[in-house]
């Protein structure tokens, strides 16, 4: 099994994807993916909330969507190895059409983590299906888990 640090692109469920990373700005294998999100903290998402829930990682921006919510940002790539760090900053939301109430509670619960500065990464590519991980590492429940 293979971890490596990596870095976090969002992108809204219908957009597409932002500017590529280039080997100082951020692992090759987090930029430019379509992350579904599968669990914020200790709750799992279930196949409809995946479906719509995501994330996209670019060099400098990100952006994202929980169904009819969807959100960017920019990106900022910190050290390297395990003291690897990612800052999303300037986070803005926007709502297209009618929003259900569960759709803003993952998009808050994710946006609320992805505010904090200096979130932890990995990624681990030995699976057919990659899996990525933010969290704070002043509180690690306080994470976000992808498939991509």
């Amino acid at each position: 099994m293979s971890i490596t640090r990596s870095c976090l692109v969002v992108l809204p469920a219908a957009a597409v994807l932002l500017s590529s990373c280039g080997a100082d700005d951020g692992p090759d294998r987090v930029t430019g993916v379509d992350w579904q999100v599968t669990s914020v903290g200790d709750q799992n998402f279930d196949a409809p909330e995946q479906a719509t829930t995501r994330l996209t990682l670019g060099a400098s921006s990100f952006t994202g969507a929980s169904g009819c919510v969807h959100f960017s940002g920019n990106v900022t790539w910190h050290g390297s190895g395990d003291s690897a760090t990612v800052t999303l900053t300037d986070l803005q939301t926007t709502v297209e059409g009618d929003c259900g109430p569960a759709d803003r509670y993952n998009a808050d619960q994710l946006t609320d983590i992805l505010g904090t500065p200096d979130l932890r990464w990995t990624v681990d590519d030995s699976a057919s299906l990659r899996e990525f991980r933010l969290w704070d590492s002043d509180s690690p429940r306080r994470s976000i888990r992808f498939s991509g």
